[in-house]
């Protein structure tokens, strides 16, 4: 009996060995094949790449609308970005002026300064270097038969604490304790210290037919307007719906801020906030 069963555990051996070997050989084919195509789509990629930068077409300008073309090519160049593939965006170290992050977690820096430039025919300043791709955007807003005004632009950090208090003041009124009061108003307006305007990157807009700072003016021409093409001349809806977990404000489509072609353009195919693309781009610091 134990000669039968030395024998039958033999057999058994002898089959998971030719099992195993099996399974082994069938991994070794499957780890195999799965290289090759890696390398076969790698080299693919790489031709594709070769091919945008050796024609010359990594500015993507090619795609752009006329305006986009006529009003910030300069500003690209200014911007020092470039997209080089589909879904990549180079940033450039001079380049990033335009990308610097504020709210609540990320104050103004104690040592920025900016040279301002006045919007005709208003009492609002800007950013001199997003000056010209914002005149052409109003200029061709205009000719479209629209009626854009800028409301508000380049804020002090004394302004935006007085407007921020003044906001908690309210609705402190409205029977809010002060704690929240706090937290409300910090959804709707920027804590001192902080706030894109006080970089003089972001304008608000009215409409000559809806002069409220309300979620309405998403619905007006300009504002469906603005949604559509601000991106072509440098500019992105800050504040977006649904991205409050994000911005920590709430929905302003009357708010856009300058942030270069490439970079709005990114920001819109993406549907990213700004807050978003610094978690993408490990630019927090």
């Amino acid at each position: 009996m134990s000669g039968k069963a030395s024998r039958d555990r033999r057999v058994v051996r002898n089959r998971r060995v030719m099992i195993y070997t099996f399974l082994l050989i069938l991994a070794l084919f499957y780890i195999s094949a799965h290289n090759h195509l890696e390398k076969n789509r790698a080299a693919e990629q790489m031709e594709d790449w070769n091919a945008t930068v050796l024609t010359g077409q990594d500015s993507g300008l090619a795609e752009y609308p006329e305006a986009a073309q006529r009003s910030d090519y300069a500003g690209q160049k200014q911007a020092g970005t470039s997209v080089i593939a589909p879904d990549a965006l180079v940033l450039k170290e001079e380049g990033m002026w335009c990308l610097i992050l504020t709210n609540a977690e990320y104050p103004v820096p104690e040592d920025y300064a900016v040279e301002l430039m006045q919007i005709p025919g208003t009492e609002q300043f800007v950013d001199e270097r997003i000056y010209e791709p914002l005149m052409t955007m109003l200029e061709d807003m205009k000719s479209a038969g629209l009626y854009p005004i800028v409301c508000s632009a380049y804020r002090t950090l004394d302004r935006q604490e007085m407007l921020f208090n003044r906001k908690v003041k309210s609705y402190v009124k409205r029977g809010y304790s002060k704690e929240e009061s706090y937290v409300l108003a910090r959804k709707t307006i920027s804590i001192p210290g902080s706030g894109e305007h006080c970089l003089g990157l972001a304008v608000d807009f009215f409409s000559k037919k809806y002069q409220k700072l309300e979620a309405g003016f998403e619905d007006t021409p300009e504002g469906q307007w603005l949604r559509e093409h601000s991106w072509e001349y440098g500019f992105t809806l800050r504040y977006e719906e649904g991205k409050e977990e994000f911005t920590g404000i709430q929905y302003e489509p009357w708010h856009f801020r300058y942030v270069g072609v490439n970079a709005a353009k990114y920001l819109k195919e993406h549907e990213l906030s700004l807050e978003e693309f610094y978690i993408q781009e490990s630019l927090y610091g």
